[in-house]
């Protein structure tokens, strides 16, 4: 941490690194005696939010790695999705987390073992610490990282993956030119015969196309893939609000429907005064696992009967994240009452408690590992 009077750390560490790094050691209860609102956490388990939360820290920072036996686990994913979400910035050493935190998240850096990468962490925490907006520094990384696929495409010629992910960053910064190496990374997939590649390349064009305000050309490119039911209904939602013309709904929703979230969320925000934009916001809120921003709209707007089993749901489980573990399985409980599905969210707070501890291993004993829940 850039800029820090006193470092604290939780968990095993050595003597060398104690005073390589300046880092204090500190027991997991006595953080309860740190002063409130005065330090900054970096958070690498969602599993470790109800002890962070004791400090009320001025601000939060989740590490995240990529973990391929936990992508296995909605479980796992639900949550860690969830530290992402409380978290004022975000980073991950993993290339492929970092863009899916970036479709849903305002303030997403990647970390890579660079110096020029690692500059720009070290200047995005001092501006966080300073309250200062750190999307300089995100769009200098997806910049830093356009130019670094530019050089591989470059060396390498058309090769399918170089050319999506060049697309992927030229579409963060709104460069026409994500088009055109969208098609040479189809056109290269295709001629390998991957065939699969077909929905996620379309629904990318369509999202591409939407970003430039080609409105119908975007539903009618969706509509290639749309071969389930739902993604029929899905078009003739589209055509819907075409008629109506409601551009920036359909913006927002082709957004959506290539799981760029933030983009989606943000659109609909701008149509302010549109009272039909609020049902679009909360379904983007949901799927991006930004559940305390989804509660927030449900109380602004008036929870309406058929969905207080999932205002109870959200509350619940962000009651648990937070360490009050006996008002989360109420509200839980409340829920199960209109829904019988809330249920599902019950079995949960065991399989939490049981990673939990899991995290905290040898350090700490079980009886500790429950104290947590005494909110």
């Amino acid at each position: 941490m850039p800029d820090c009077e006193r470092t604290f750390f939780v968990g095993a560490i050595s003597k060398e690194e104690q005073e390589q790094y300046a880092i204090e050691p500190i027991p997991l209860e006595d953080l309860s005696y740190l002063e409130k609102n005065e330090y900054v956490a970096l958070v690498t388990s969602p599993f470790m939010l109800p002890y962070v939360h004791r400090i009320l820290p001025h601000k939060m920072i989740a590490l995240l790695e990529r973990n391929q036996e936990e992508e296995s686990s909605g479980f796992h994913t639900k949550f860690n999705a969830l530290l992402a979400a409380q978290a004022q910035l975000i980073g991950s050493n993993s290339e492929k987390v970092y863009l899916e935190q970036c479709f849903r998240h305002e303030n997403v850096l990647y970390l890579p073992n660079e110096a020029q990468e690692t500059k720009v962490w070290e200047e995005a925490v001092r501006a966080l610490n300073r309250d200062e907006p750190t999307v300089p520094w995100k769009h200098l990384q997806w910049e830093s990282r356009a130019t670094y696929y530019r050089k591989l495409h470059k060396q390498w010629g058309e090769h399918e993956t170089v050319c999506y992910l060049l697309a992927s960053y030229l579409y963060l910064l709104e460069q026409p030119s994500a088009k055109h190496f969208l098609a040479v990374s189809f056109e290269q997939m295709m001629l390998k015969d991957h065939p699969d590649c077909l929905r996620s390349h379309f629904r990318f064009f369509s999202a591409i196309e939407a970003q430039a305000g080609n409105l119908d050309h975007a539903i009618r490119i969706y509509a290639i893939t749309a071969f389930n039911e739902e993604e029929k209904r899905s078009v003739q939602t589209l055509y819907e609000l075409l008629d109506k013309g409601k551009l920036d709904f359909i913006q927002a929703e082709i957004f959506r429907l290539n799981d760029d979230f933030h983009s989606a969320i943000r659109t609909l925000q701008q149509a302010s005064g549109d009272s039909d934009a609020d049902h679009f916001i909360l379904s983007d809120y949901l799927l991006a696992f930004r559940w305390e921003e989804a509660l927030r709209l449900l109380d602004r707007i008036g929870v309406p009967a058929d969905e207080r089993h999932l205002a109870d749901m959200l509350r619940g489980t962000i009651q648990l994240i937070r360490g009050g573990r006996h008002k989360a399985v109420q509200s839980f409980l409340r829920g199960a009452v209109s829904d019988w599905r809330a249920l599902n969210s019950i079995a949960e707070v065991e399989q939490w408690d049981q990673a939990t501890r899991s995290v905290l291993g040898g350090l700490y004993d079980d009886s500790r590992a429950d104290s947590q829940n005494d909110g």
